[in-house]
Protein backbone atom coordinates (compact mmCIF):
# COMPACT_ATOMS: atom_id res chain seq x y z
CA UNK A 1 0.00 0.00 0.00
CA UNK A 2 0.93 3.94 -0.71
CA UNK A 3 1.33 6.35 1.03
CA UNK A 4 -1.19 8.42 2.44
CA UNK A 5 -1.72 11.52 0.88
CA UNK A 6 -2.20 15.05 2.57
CA UNK A 7 -5.67 16.62 2.36
CA UNK A 8 -6.20 19.51 -0.21
CA UNK A 9 -7.77 22.19 1.96
CA UNK A 10 -9.72 24.48 0.02
CA UNK A 11 -11.09 27.87 1.15
CA UNK A 12 -14.89 29.22 0.10
CA UNK A 13 -13.54 30.20 -3.71
CA UNK A 14 -13.69 26.16 -4.13
CA UNK A 15 -17.63 26.47 -3.19
CA UNK A 16 -19.41 26.21 -6.03
CA UNK A 17 -22.79 23.90 -7.03
CA UNK A 18 -22.54 20.24 -6.18
CA UNK A 19 -18.93 20.78 -5.14
CA UNK A 20 -18.38 17.62 -3.04
CA UNK A 21 -15.09 16.66 -0.42
CA UNK A 22 -14.52 19.49 0.54
CA UNK A 23 -11.91 20.22 3.56
CA UNK A 24 -11.95 23.51 4.59
CA UNK A 25 -10.83 26.13 8.28
CA UNK A 26 -13.81 28.72 8.22
CA UNK A 27 -14.89 31.16 10.90
CA UNK A 28 -18.40 31.71 12.49
CA UNK A 29 -19.67 35.41 11.71
CA UNK A 30 -22.85 34.39 12.98
CA UNK A 31 -25.75 31.87 13.96
CA UNK A 32 -29.53 32.31 13.37
CA UNK A 33 -31.47 30.95 16.05
CA UNK A 34 -32.46 27.22 15.51
CA UNK A 35 -35.86 25.93 13.87
CA UNK A 36 -36.85 22.24 14.91
CA UNK A 37 -33.89 20.29 14.18
CA UNK A 38 -32.03 22.80 12.01
CA UNK A 39 -30.08 25.89 12.57
CA UNK A 40 -27.70 27.98 10.07
CA UNK A 41 -24.37 29.19 10.85
CA UNK A 42 -22.97 31.76 8.47
CA UNK A 43 -19.24 30.87 7.73
CA UNK A 44 -16.03 32.03 6.21
CA UNK A 45 -12.71 32.81 5.42
CA UNK A 46 -10.72 35.62 3.62
CA UNK A 47 -12.32 34.81 0.55
CA UNK A 48 -16.05 34.72 1.17
CA UNK A 49 -18.77 33.86 3.49
CA UNK A 50 -21.39 30.80 2.85
CA UNK A 51 -24.44 29.44 4.71
CA UNK A 52 -23.48 26.07 6.53
CA UNK A 53 -26.82 24.15 7.47
CA UNK A 54 -26.25 21.36 10.38
CA UNK A 55 -28.55 19.96 13.37
CA UNK A 56 -29.52 22.15 16.63
CA UNK A 57 -27.62 19.77 19.05
CA UNK A 58 -24.21 19.72 16.67
CA UNK A 59 -24.12 23.64 16.73
CA UNK A 60 -24.24 24.32 19.91
CA UNK A 61 -20.47 24.68 20.49
CA UNK A 62 -20.25 26.54 17.47
CA UNK A 63 -22.29 29.31 17.95
CA UNK A 64 -20.03 31.61 18.83
CA UNK A 65 -19.14 34.04 16.63
CA UNK A 66 -14.92 33.51 16.02
CA UNK A 67 -15.32 29.96 17.22
CA UNK A 68 -12.80 28.79 14.08
CA UNK A 69 -14.41 25.28 12.64
CA UNK A 70 -12.12 22.39 10.50
CA UNK A 71 -14.79 20.88 8.16
CA UNK A 72 -13.66 17.43 6.59
CA UNK A 73 -15.71 16.22 3.31
CA UNK A 74 -18.22 18.70 3.38
CA UNK A 75 -20.36 19.33 0.22
CA UNK A 76 -22.44 22.05 -1.27
CA UNK A 77 -26.38 21.67 -2.00
CA UNK A 78 -28.46 24.00 -3.56
CA UNK A 79 -31.74 24.76 -1.27
CA UNK A 80 -34.22 27.04 -3.30
CA UNK A 81 -31.54 28.46 -5.32
CA UNK A 82 -28.73 29.21 -2.67
CA UNK A 83 -25.64 26.67 -1.87
CA UNK A 84 -25.97 25.50 1.66
CA UNK A 85 -22.53 24.03 2.94
CA UNK A 86 -23.17 20.91 4.47
CA UNK A 87 -21.58 18.08 6.45
CA UNK A 88 -23.28 14.98 6.97
CA UNK A 89 -22.27 11.56 8.80
CA UNK A 90 -19.54 11.04 6.32
CA UNK A 91 -17.72 14.23 7.58
CA UNK A 92 -16.41 15.45 10.46
CA UNK A 93 -16.89 19.13 12.12
CA UNK A 94 -14.09 20.30 14.49
CA UNK A 95 -13.43 23.25 16.83
CA UNK A 96 -10.05 24.14 16.56
CA UNK A 97 -8.03 27.47 17.94
CA UNK A 98 -6.61 29.88 15.42
CA UNK A 99 -3.15 28.76 16.27
CA UNK A 100 -3.94 25.31 15.59
CA UNK A 101 -5.96 26.57 11.72
CA UNK A 102 -2.16 27.53 10.34
CA UNK A 103 -1.02 23.36 10.67
CA UNK A 104 -4.43 22.52 7.65
CA UNK A 105 -3.99 26.37 5.87
CA UNK A 106 -0.73 28.48 5.69
CA UNK A 107 -2.58 31.65 6.22
CA UNK A 108 -4.47 30.53 9.04
CA UNK A 109 -7.80 31.24 9.73
CA UNK A 110 -8.13 34.70 8.63
CA UNK A 111 -10.80 37.38 8.86
CA UNK A 112 -14.60 36.21 7.06
CA UNK A 113 -14.93 38.64 4.32
CA UNK A 114 -18.38 39.54 4.85
CA UNK A 115 -18.93 41.62 1.57
CA UNK A 116 -18.83 38.58 -0.45
CA UNK A 117 -21.37 35.90 0.57
CA UNK A 118 -21.50 33.04 -1.60
CA UNK A 119 -24.80 32.10 -0.43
Amino acid sequence: AGAKTKPFFWDTHGCKPDSRGLNMVVTVVSAEDPTDSITELKVGDSYAVVTMKCKKEEAAGWREPGTVLLLRNAYIRMFKGHMRLIVDQWGKVQKITADEAKEFVPAGAGEPNTAKDLS
